[in-house]
C-alpha cells in the first residue's frame, strides 16, 4: 500500500495454479462488489516481473558471453598465425629431421609442442589471475559461488582444445613437407660472386 499524487495504491499478490485470465476476472469482480471506487490498474505475472528485474543483468551477461566467445575466435587466429610463422621459419630442420628418416608424427609434435607450451604458461598465469578476481567480487554475488573449480577446469580444457585446433593445420602441413623440397627453399642461391 502506498499513496502517490493524492492516490492510495495497493498490489495485489497472487499464487494460483488456475489460468491466469480467470484470475483476473474473478478479483475485477471481487473490486466491483465492493461498491467502492477502486480502480484496476494491470497484473503482471511474477516471471515477467522477474524477468524485467533481471534484464540488464542478462543484458550484461550476454554480452560477456559474445566477448569471450570473440577473445577464444582471436586468441585461435593467433595461434594459427604463431603456429605457422613458426613451421615457416623451421622448414630446413623439419626438412633435416625428415630427411635423416624422422618419423611425420615426431615433426607434428615438434611444432605442435610449442603451442602447447604458450597455452600452458598462459594457464599458469591466468588461473591465479581468475581465482584472484573471483576473491575480490564475491561480494557483488548473492547465492552464487564466487569460485567453482569445475568451471575453472572446463575454462582450461576448451582453451587447450582451442589451441590443438588452432595449431593443427600449420603443423599438419609442417609435418607433410617433401625433405628435398624443404632444403632447396632454405638453400642459399647461387650468385655472380660463386661463378668461377
Amino acid at each position: 500500500y502506498r499513496k502517490m499524487n493524492g492516490f492510495a495504491y495497493s498490489n495485489l499478490a497472487i499464487r494460483t495454479e488456475m489460468d491466469r485470465s480467470t484470475v483476473v476476472r474473478e478479483v475485477r469482480g471481487l473490486l466491483k462488489a465492493t461498491g467502492k471506487d477502486v480502480r484496476w490498474t494491470g497484473s503482471v505475472a511474477m516471471v515477467e516481473q522477474i524477468d524485467r528485474a533481471l534484464l540488464s543483468e542478462r543484458l550484461i551477461a550476454m554480452l560477456a558471453s559474445f566477448f569471450a566467445a570473440l577473445a577464444a575466435v582471436l586468441v585461435a587466429i593467433g595461434i594459427f598465425g604463431t603456429a605457422g610463422y613458426s613451421a615457416a621459419r623451421r622448414t630446413s630442420e623439419i626438412g633435416v629431421r625428415l630427411a635423416l628418416g624422422s618419423p611425420r608424427g615426431s615433426v607434428l609434435w615438434l611444432v605442435m609442442r610449442e603451442a602447447l607450451l604458450m597455452s600452458v604458461l598462459g594457464l599458469a598465469g591466468g588461473i591465479p589471475i581468475a581465482i584472484l578476481t573471483a576473491y575480490l567480487t564475491r561480494a557483488l554475488l548473492y547465492g552464487v559461488a564466487s569460485y567453482d573449480p569445475l568451471i575453472l577446469g572446463m575454462t582450461a580444457v576448451l582453451i587447450l582444445v582451442v589451441t590443438i585446433t588452432a595449431a593443427f593445420v600449420p603443423t599438419f602441413r609442417a609435418s607433410r613437407l617433401e625433405p628435398m623440397l624443404a632444403l632447396r627453399c632454405e638453400s642459399p642461391q647461387a650468385g655472380p660472386e660463386n661463378v668461377s
